[in-house]
């Protein structure tokens, strides 16, 4: 015959707050990494002629659902897709193309903060 024991109103309690804080965790974990990928690809914009005077509009935004980083539509996105991919009179200077490395970084960034807030999290 099986045992069973109710689950304390105490414990739930517990999990729940605990479930919270993962979220506010993870929250915060992806705004931190959200911001770093826009800062970090304004700077990299700045440092290119194509790119310098649209780096500003670089953003974060919802398109369908989904985060986006990038250019908003706009009358800056046709000279973002101009920079990006090139045209007959102007070579590509991919930026968003190129941006691995910067996605890795905010990663990263994003796994310190869990383990600050959390601690260690097994992989």
């Amino acid at each position: 015959m099986a045992s069973s024991q109710r689950i304390g109103a105490e414990f739930l309690d517990a999990v729940h707050n605990y479930a919270d804080t993962i979220n506010a965790a993870a929250v915060e974990a992806t705004q931190i990494a959200l911001e770093h990928v826009q800062t970090r690809l304004q700077e990299q914009a700045r440092q290119h002629e194509n790119w310098v005077e649209i780096a500003e509009h670089i953003s974060i935004f919802s398109q369908d659902g989904r985060v986006v980083v990038g250019i908003p539509n706009g009358e800056t996105l046709s000279e973002a897709e101009d920079a990006e991919y090139g045209t007959d009179a102007q070579s590509p200077t991919p930026l968003f193309r190129t941006s691995q490395g910067i996605q890795r970084e905010a990663v990263l960034k994003a796994r310190e903060h869990m383990v600050a807030t959390l601690g260690p999290v097994p992989l």
